[in-house]
């Protein structure tokens, strides 16, 4: 009942096909909001900024924060755009962007692999992203959001699901030491 009602409330906004091609953002980026650093936000705030024709917060957070997640991987796997005496020069491009400057550090981004990123730098290069339709956005964010999940962050966290962190304080009396942890317990390291 109340995916139905959802579905209903948005037809103005969306038709139920472009609807459906947004929840499994929505579901990746729910799941992964730690890895991808983004607030959690409503299904109603993803289909009004997919729907919306003007520049939109949102948005621009969800791509930025796509963005970042795949350079933070590029970076795990020392991956380097360019000739190594360039590096710093090309780092600076890429990860100084904000609300206005982030599409075209994403075409820059995605222009390092062409073939494997043909069909959003193609919507990038041919209009003037954000600005454009629904199912352009839809192109480029369902690209995105594949790639964040086929990076070394996800696979960690989907492995390590349902598992506590290590905590490096006593439960007890909150002190910082060295602990040892045996199932959901920790104890102190004795010397």
């Amino acid at each position: 009942v109340a995916a139905h009602y959802i579905v209903l409330t948005f037809t103005h906004a969306l038709s139920f096909s472009w609807l459906f091609f947004s929840l499994p953002h929505l579901q990746v980026l729910r799941q992964f909001h730690a890895i991808v650093r983004l607030t959690p936000f409503k299904l109603e705030d993803l289909c009004a900024a997919l729907a919306s024709e003007e520049h939109s917060k949102l948005l621009s957070e969800i791509h930025i924060g796509l963005l970042k997640a795949l350079l933070r991987e590029d970076e795990a796997q020392q991956v380097q755009y360019g000739p190594l005496d360039q590096k710093d020069s090309m780092n600076v491009f890429l990860h100084f962007y904000d609300t206005v400057t982030w599409p075209e550090n994403l075409t820059v981004y995605l222009s390092n692999d062409p073939l494997a990123n043909a069909a959003p730098l193609r919507v990038l290069q041919s209009t003037e992203y954000p600005f454009t339709s629904l199912e352009n956005r839809v192109t480029v964010l369902q690209h995105l959001t594949n790639s964040v999940l086929s990076t070394a962050a996800v696979r960690d966290d989907l492995v390590n699901e349902g598992s506590l962190p290590m905590e490096d304080h006593c439960r007890v009396c909150h002190k910082l030491g060295d602990m040892v942890g045996l199932e959901e317990l920790n104890f102190y390291l004795l010397a």
